[in-house]
């Protein structure tokens, strides 16, 4: 059968730990993990409500050797929607001030830059396969963007990725933007871009 969570040197501190019928919930004060072919966890901490219909974590904060990411997240389901967790559960987050590690990101999803980071702050909406990105401001290197997105089919195998953006402010080159998502990119964007210089 396959493996679905793999954690050694699981660690917990919690506070308020509750369970009422079928919902759990609890202040988690501390808790670092090491999860196998993920990041390691070095700290997470927040609010924690379980029921039947969906997890919330709020004032989440998640820290990881590279990466630190905090703010609100909750995910809305049928709990048979969770055999098909990329497209049936409903995800719902605001992040502020957050690093993304991109050689952390590859463990999940292997199409960014290695070496890079990138630090923004946005608001998610829809399914991982139908996913909207709502005022993200994002810097990394010489990349600057602010601006919505939607982006679909992230993780079908069968349908061809696309994005759709409304920008309202972006920096960048054409080399920056096919080092820092090359999975995404480098096959995408014309090389007659980079004649382009900083655009």
């Amino acid at each position: 059968s396959p493996v679905i969570l793999n954690f050694k040197a699981l660690n917990a501190r919690l506070e308020g730990f509750g369970i009422k019928g079928s919902e759990v919930s609890a202040a988690v004060k501390r808790l670092s993990f090491k999860w196998i072919g993920r990041p390691e966890v070095t700290q997470l901490s927040g609010g924690f409500r379980y029921t039947p219909n969906g997890m919330q974590f709020s004032d989440l904060s998640v820290a990881t050797p590279q990466s630190a990411i905090s703010g609100e997240l909750a995910f809305t389901y049928d709990r048979e929607d969770l055999a098909d967790f990329v497209n049936k559960v409903n995800i719902s987050a605001r992040f502020e001030d957050a690093v993304i590690a991109f050689d952390e990101a590859n463990l999940f999803y292997n199409g960014f830059g290695s070496g890079k980071k990138a630090a923004f702050s946005s608001g998610f909406s829809g399914v991982l396969n139908g996913l909207e990105v709502h005022d993200l401001r994002m810097v990394s290197g010489g990349t600057a963007i602010n601006g919505d997105f939607r982006f679909d089919n992230l993780f079908a195998k069968a349908e061809p990725f696309k994005v759709a953006a409304s920008i309202r402010e972006s920096s960048s080159s054409y080399r920056e933007l096919i080092t820092a998502l090359p999975g995404i990119l480098g096959n995408s964007l014309p090389a007659s871009l980079d004649k382009l210089g900083r655009f």
